[in-house]
């Protein structure tokens, strides 16, 4: 962000294409909230396309510089079918949106969710404009373990079907070639900054997640009995929290 306020650097458009925008909170939303305002304030233009919930209500424009561009998610559900059917869903939106926008001159595509890679590259592939890819999980690593997704800590998981096992290869290749064809990719942990340059990709910065403001821990109760745990972190299959909780 400091980089882009340099006064001899002209002003650009941004297509962002994120799972999270505010007022939606959440860990991804509250960074692309202050980011998005840095970039406006330093006279950047951005065009956001987010998917909402059918039965949220349409946002205005968030700042000056910063436009919304909603689509409706309409398959609720917290499985993964569930799931990747309605990030299907949205990302054909989500495409047909962001090809409506004024041409760009990036594109900035944020991972998680699973689909925005692809939409990303073919968005950019169509506006002819580089793909600037922000990678806040290890995608696709996380596919090595697409057995163990469905464990929610109370049953044993059965090993990999040799379909799914076709699928997590196919998927984990094409991804590969997709983030390979990034003009840069923003990573916020340094262990996989240095994963990815190993593997070949050479444009790779480390932009840390931060606090925006101080936090005040809270009081330790009165009477502690039995383990007590303090988690702090993302919550999502990647955590593995079932086995905390096991």
């Amino acid at each position: 962000v400091t980089d882009l306020q340099r006064p001899e650097e002209p002003p650009i458009r941004i297509l962002l294409l994120t799972q999270h925008f505010p007022p939606e909170e959440g860990a991804h939303a509250m960074r692309w909230a202050w980011l998005s305002r840095a970039l406006a304030d330093a006279g950047h233009e951005i065009d956001v396309v987010t998917p909402r919930w059918r039965s949220s209500p349409r946002e205005a424009n968030s700042a000056p510089g910063i436009h919304l561009h909603e689509v409706r998610a309409a398959i609720p559900g917290l499985g993964i079918r569930r799931r990747l059917a309605n990030e299907a869903v949205t990302m054909f939106q989500s495409a047909y949106a962001a090809a409506s926008t004024p041409r760009p001159d990036v594109v900035l595509t944020t991972v998680p969710a699973l689909s925005t890679l692809p939409l990303g590259w073919a968005v950019s592939r169509l506006r002819h404009v580089p793909m600037v890819l922000e990678l806040r999980d290890a995608w696709p690593h996380i596919l090595d373990d697409i057995d163990t997704w469905g464990d929610d800590g109370t049953t044993n998981h059965p090993p990999t079907s040799p379909s799914r096992a076709r699928v997590g290869g196919a998927l984990t290749r094409m991804m590969w070639a997709m983030e390979r064809d990034a003009a840069a990719t923003i990573v916020t942990a340094e262990a996989l900054a240095h994963d990815l340059e190993d593997r070949g990709l050479t444009a790779v910065a480390l932009a840390r997640n931060v606090v925006q403001h101080p936090v005040e821990p809270a009081p330790l109760p009165a009477v502690r009995t039995g383990l007590n745990v303090l988690y702090l972190g993302s919550f999502g299959r990647a955590q593995k929290l079932s086995t905390l909780v096991r």
